[in-house]
């Protein structure tokens, strides 16, 4: 049997044995295949994992994709606030945002992989920054599975904090949504301008993906603005962005004068000097660049931490 012939029986059988794992995981309405249900069904991370995880990496995208895909309505209603290059705090748009925004799994303990998990080295100095803050607020930007690498999870599971993970890769928002998190979740990218647009994503054989080129899988992107104005959150003490190669365009579109974030993790290969000229503009002082890799663990870090001048 010949390799395309192969790869189209195993979408079709991913197909249908992940939907029915994850239909049962959404609160909300907005997606096709996955659909309404207020069941306490949970869906078994590590069988959607090794399901998944044995698919070439072009269909854990494009299954991730097709599970994932927005009502008709919904993506009819995102075309048009595109078309109309709405701003970030347009009241349909924040509206919008809050439609597609799913929120914290109310489905039991949440589920890891690996226990005990690692606590990155960024959340380690982003707590001691902030002395031990409790009930905190969070943004993870490049959220992966929701828990490798994750700069947010110990915040989370520790220290009561509460925040949104943002992940554009239908297969990798698909692992983390498995997982039970009690953050608020978004499928899509944050966009590189004030307004809505969708772009095109390239996904890697490593699994990291980046938007901006003419060929991949088309993922819709908000302005960060909405999503937080959707969550009617303003403060926000932890910030994590890394979106391979996008952070400064992102950091561009944030109105820093009527939000107040107090710390990130950038993403900064290189310790860009135009990254570091930029958010001391924005009255922040670059605190710390760690970088550190550990292969056991997945854990790659070339991450500059700033902090908001008091």
């Amino acid at each position: 049997m010949s390799t395309p012939r192969i790869n189209w029986l195993l979408l079709v059988l991913a197909v249908g044995f992940i939907c029915m794992f994850v239909k049962y995981t959404f609160n909300s309405s907005q997606y096709y295949c996955l659909g309404h249900n207020e069941d306490t069904h949970q869906t078994d991370t590590l069988k959607l994992e090794n399901v998944l995880g044995h698919l070439p990496r072009d269909l854990q995208v494009s299954v991730g994709s097709w599970l994932l895909s927005f009502q008709p309505n919904i993506q009819d209603e995102f075309d048009v606030l595109v078309a109309n290059k709405v701003s970030a705090d347009d009241p349909l748009m924040v509206a919008h945002t809050r439609k597609v925004i799913v929120p914290p799994s109310k489905h039991g303990q949440i589920k890891l992989n690996n226990k005990p998990y690692s606590q990155t080295p960024q959340s380690k100095e982003i707590l001691s920054i902030l002395q031990n803050q409790r009930n905190g607020f969070f943004i993870e930007a490049g959220a992966a599975n929701g828990e490798r690498s994750s700069n947010s999870l110990h915040l989370e599971l520790h220290f009561g904090w509460k925040g949104l993970l943002v992940e554009m890769d239908p297969y990798w928002y698909l692992m983390t949504i498995a997982k039970n998190r009690r953050a608020h979740t978004l499928n899509a990218c944050i966009s590189t301008t004030t307004s809505p647009v969708r772009l095109l994503m390239q996904a890697s054989a490593g699994g990291l993906g980046k938007v901006g080129g003419k060929k991949g899988t088309p993922v819709p992107c908000y302005p960060l603005y909405s999503m937080l104005l959707a969550l009617n959150q303003t403060r926000v003490d932890f910030f994590s962005l890394d979106v391979e190669g996008n952070e400064l365009p992102i950091l561009k579109t944030i109105p820093f004068d009527k939000l107040d974030i107090r710390t990130f993790a950038i993403e900064d290969k290189g310790s860009s000097a135009e990254l570091k000229a930029f958010m001391e503009s924005k009255g922040y002082i670059a605190h710390k660049h760690i970088k550190t890799q550990d292969l056991k663990l997945a854990v790659y870090v070339d991450d500059t931490i700033f902090v908001k001048k008091s």
